[in-house]
This record gives structure tokens, C-alpha cells and sequence, in this order.
């Protein structure tokens, strides 16, 4: 490969561009310095001997770049998480995120195809209490003003059915949220509204989403919570298979109807590679009154746990209701909150009621080193009319 080649091959600069400055090129006139006895000479390059230095210089900047430049996260991650380089850096490191190259992906299990439908796996996040895959469908043909949607049989880890304590999936649908707090389209447009065909419901209305990516692909996530969160769900295989694509209709609130499209086989095999890196205190810090106490937690990137000394059986349990004070969020050193959210509830010893609520971050991933306290809600500041109106927060302190 000559050095004309190796620059196009390697940049993003267009062919005809590249061809076109080759004509008026002055060659004869580049001029280089030789160190002679402190005497300066100017030489004639040749044209290939130019673009083998302007290869040089391109394949050395790509490789500065790739030191400091991480890949592309999958579009539904990358609107929900809106990570900074840091962040992004940080995920990829501890092997948080995984991100599949979509020219590497031909291994076994990691992509499958069928009726002109091709499935594989474009990113994954993964820690020791929850899993995010995010898969690539590439040729489905979506009729407009509907969601799709898949069918498939139950998946499976390393051959357990029952590693989840629960499931989710979403399709990418291109609807984020503005600095306003609006839900606009990607490129900021206002979101498109139908109103359902039902008669009874015919005056509300639902969003369209726009489900194809600039590529003419669709993202579907799948998200899981796992039973077993102590790590040892990391590193094995996650088998999905899907028998079929189709639509799903929006008539009423809560009422929709699906209909299959295409039906198939499409088998993906895929490593849950992830991380266990998190912040681990044992404060044994009194909670209320009632002597409620924190004695272990543990902080991820993504998600985390904390374990509860109880002083009575806690009634809630089967109610739903919420502890007071419950855990609400994290605060940063710079001063941000950051909102977490439940995800499992369970005592991890009845008899001495020990409890643990294992939580997730609302939409962020965090810098572990700059975690300062969790923040315990336990009531509300309220106004002269009794309205509650700003929550009050108890911080255990983390560094």
C-alpha cells in the first residue's frame, strides 16, 4: 500500500478531496532542511514520498486520538446516561461498559441472522446487581406510527432460567429530554402526538417514536436485576433467543395490540463481562430514633446496596410501604445529588433482621472518587400551609 492509500484508508477525509489537491499539489517546490555543516538545501520531494509523510502524520495522530478518543456508546445508553469523557473513561476501564465493534462481532453467538434480519450485540453494562444489553437490529421493516416489538423464548445464564428477579426491555424510540424538561426528538424537534383510535380514550393522545437510527438500524435493550448479586453472575453466558419481530399498537390507555410480522430464529450467546469496583463502608450509623442503623453499604458506579439493623420486624415489608428514613440519594463532593431508586427489597437475615435494599442510579453513572454521603430522606420541610415542600435529608458520610 502506498502512502496515497494508507492516508485515505486511514482518515475521514474524502477521496475526491484527497485526489483533487494531488493535481495542484506543488510538489517541486516542497522544500525540506538538511543539516549539512549548518547549511540549509532544498530538495525535491517525490508524490509519493509526500503522501507517505502525510500517512505518517495521520496514522500518528489516529493513535493519539485512540489514547484519549472511547468508542461510541449505543444511542439509548448514551441519552439516558449522558456521560462526560470521564465518566465514559471510567466505565470502560473497570469494564463496566463493553462496547462490541460492529466489524468484530462475527464470532460465534454474538450475532445472528434470519429472513434478512440480523440481531447482535452492540453494548453492554454490567455490574454485580444488574445487567444492560444493548442489541443491534439490522433489515426489520417497521410500519409508521407503531412500536415494535420481540418474541422470544426465556433467557438463560450459564442454563438458569431464574437468575432474574426481574426483567425489562426497551426499544430506542430517538425521544429525549431538553434543558427545559420537554421531550423533544433527537435533533430537538417537539414530539409528534396521535390520539388513540379507541372512542372511549380518543381524547388523549400518545407520542410517536421514531425507532430507526441514522444507519437504517434499531436499538432494543433488555435489562435485568439479578437474584444473586454477589458477583458471581459475572463473566458467565447469557443466551437469548428470539423467534419472531413484530408491532405493537397504542388504542387506549393501558390497551395496546401486537401483532407478529416475521417469525424466525435468532440465537446470541453473549459474556456478561462487568465489574465488582465500589465503594465499601461499615458505619454503624444510627438512622432515627427508633435505632434503625447502617451497618454496611456498598457504592458502584451504577447500582449498589446497604444493609439495615432493624429494631422490630419491619411491617412494610409485605405493604410496600417505604422505611423512614429511606435511602434517596448520593451526594456528590461537588455538591450535586445524585437519585436512586429501589430495585430490590429482602432480608438477608430474618431472625436478627438484618435488611437490605439493593437501589440503582436514576440516570447516571458515577465517579466513585467523588462520592461524599448518602443521603437519607426523613421528612419534608413544609410552608405555612402545611404543604410539603423541600425533603430533609440525614447524610452519612462515605469519605
Amino acid at each position: 500500500m502506498n502512502g496515497k492509500k494508507l492516508l485515505i484508508g486511514l482518515s475521514y477525509i474524502d477521496r475526491k478531496y484527497i485526489e483533487e489537491s494531488e493535481q495542484d499539489m506543488p510538489v517541486r517546490n516542497a522544500i525540506t532542511t538538511t543539516i549539512n555543516q549548518n547549511k540549509a538545501q532544498l530538495k525535491c520531494l517525490s508524490t509519493k514520498k509526500i503522501w507517505l509523510i502525510a500517512a505518517v502524520i495521520a496514522l500518528t495522530l489516529l493513535l493519539v486520538g485512540c489514547a484519549i478518543i472511547y468508542a461510541r456508546w449505543s444511542s439509548g445508553l448514551e441519552d439516558w446516561f449522558r456521560p462526560s469523557n470521564t465518566i465514559r473513561q471510567q466505565a470502560e476501564q473497570s469494564g463496566l461498559s463493553v462496547i462490541y465493534p460492529q466489524d468484530q462481532i462475527q464470532e460465534d453467538g454474538l450475532s445472528a441472522t434470519d429472513q434478512g434480519i440480523t440481531v447482535s450485540v452492540k453494548q453492554t453494562i454490567v455490574d454485580q446487581w444488574r445487567a444492560s444489553i444493548v442489541l443491534k437490529i439490522e433489515g426489520f421493516e417497521l410500519p409508521d406510527g407503531v412500536r415494535p416489538c420481540f418474541y422470544g423464548e426465556r433467557p438463560t445464564l450459564d442454563g438458569n432460567a431464574e437468575f432474574c428477579g426481574s426483567a425489562g426491555y426497551h426499544f430506542y424510540d430517538g425521544i429525549v429530554t431538553n434543558e427545559s424538561g420537554e421531550s423533544v426528538y433527537k435533533n430537538g424537534e417537539p414530539v409528534k402526538e396521535e390520539h388513540y383510535p379507541m372512542e372511549e380514550f380518543s381524547d388523549y393522545s400518545y407520542v410517536v417514536g421514531r425507532y430507526y437510527l441514522p444507519d437504517g438500524s434499531m436499538e432494543l435493550t433488555l435489562s435485568y436485576n439479578f437474584i444473586d448479586s454477589s458477583g458471581a453472575n459475572l463473566g458467565k453466558i447469557l443466551n437469548l433467543s428470539f423467534t419472531g419481530f413484530g408491532k405493537e399498537t397504542d388504542l387506549g390507555k393501558a390497551t395496546t395490540e401486537t401483532e407478529r410480522l416475521v417469525s424466525g430464529s435468532w440465537k446470541l450467546s453473549i459474556p456478561l463481562n462487568g465489574t465488582e469496583r465500589a465503594i465499601e463502608i461499615a458505619p454503624n450509623a444510627p438512622l432515627n430514633e427508633d435505632g434503625m442503623t447502617l451497618l454496611k453499604a456498598t457504592i458502584g458506579q451504577m447500582s449498589g446496596q446497604i444493609e439495615l439493623q432493624l429494631t422490630a420486624y419491619y411491617a412494610g415489608y409485605e405493604s410496600n410501604e417505604g422505611l423512614n428514613p429511606s435511602l434517596a440519594g448520593i451526594r456528590m463532593k461537588d455538591g450535586s445529588f445524585v437519585q436512586v431508586a429501589e430495585s430490590s427489597l429482602y432480608y438477608k437475615d430474618r431472625d436478627n433482621l438484618v435488611y437490605v435494599v439493593e437501589y440503582r442510579n436514576f440516570n447516571e453513572i458515577i465517579d466513585l472518587s467523588q462520592v461524599e454521603a448518602l443521603a437519607f430522606q426523613s421528612g419534608w420541610e413544609k410552608d405555612p400551609a402545611g404543604k410539603p415542600t423541600i425533603p430533609v435529608y440525614e447524610y452519612i458520610p462515605v469519605s
